[in-house]
């Protein structure tokens, strides 16, 4: 039986998607070539995690998990969906911190650091939320104990 690594893609944009230069291309071809890699020794379990931002194209998304994340003396809802890229689980990270701009990039840095803190943290707390097995190589957030806030 091949050992298993999971690995979880994280970015921004991701062809077909949602892209809006040269990082939507590599993260959209990235993790489905490093699937590819897996042979009788090692598979490689690549899933990938976008933020669902409200120009994004997505189609047969099924909602999966609502869960929140806390927020100063507050808490944030969080929403996953799933979809599937050529066989690849990914994952959209919907919140109020993600809808507040349509764009994927915006001109303010206090907007896109609130957008993109809130999506790494809700990414990096799916695998816990969808029971996805974790290895010892899989970072942990500790977000239950901690709060994210832009400054």
């Amino acid at each position: 039986m091949p050992k298993t690594i999971n690995v979880l893609f994280l970015a921004a944009e991701a062809d077909p998607f949602v892209k809006v230069g040269g990082l939507g291309d590599v993260a959209g071809s990235l993790p489905q070539a490093l699937r590819a890699l897996s042979n009788d020794e090692i598979k490689l379990d690549v899933r990938l995690v976008l933020p669902y931002h409200p120009v994004a194209k997505a189609e047969n998304l099924r909602p999966l998990e609502v869960f929140s994340l806390p927020r100063g003396s507050s808490e944030v809802a969080v929403e996953a969906f799933e979809t599937a890229l050529n066989g690849m689980p990914v994952y959209f990270i919907g919140g109020e911190p993600i809808r507040a701009n349509g764009s994927v990039y915006s001109l303010d840095a206090k907007l896109d650091a609130e957008k993109y803190t809130f999506f790494s943290l809700a990414a990096l707390e799916l695998p816990n939320q969808i029971n996805w097995r974790r290895t010892s190589s899989m970072p942990t957030t500790g977000t239950r104990r901690s709060a994210f806030t832009a400054t």
